[in-house]
């Protein structure tokens, strides 16, 4: 018997950080925003929020996560996107069946 997959990763050329609108589907509830070049910074925020500060910045690896941490998704600096929980798999592979080959 097969087991579900634990985590799931595909590559991007334009940034995760433009799908958070996609991969947070409640707008109205806050996530962590967590930069990874801070060790000591984690913000709880809206994802549109945390989506306009990725889009001001240069590429470097974050952090996104429900507030249970039930599901995250990070970004490296190399525009992979890794997830990890049952709905962020779910919602990645939704979004792998219609736009990105699986890295």
């Amino acid at each position: 018997m097969a087991h579900p997959r634990k985590s799931i990763l595909i590559e991007l050329f334009n940034g995760a950080h433009r799908l958070i609108s996609d991969i947070c589907s409640n707008d109205d509830k806050k996530i962590w925003f967590i930069p990874c070049e801070d060790e000591e910074s984690v913000y709880y925020t809206y994802p549109n929020i945390a989506a306009r500060v990725l889009d001001e910045c240069l590429a470097f690896e974050y952090a996104l996560a429900d507030k249970k941490l039930k599901w995250m998704f990070i970004e490296s600096h190399h525009n992979v996107l890794y997830a990890t929980g049952i709905e962020a798999i779910h919602c990645l592979n939704a979004y792998n069946k219609d736009n990105q080959p699986i890295g």
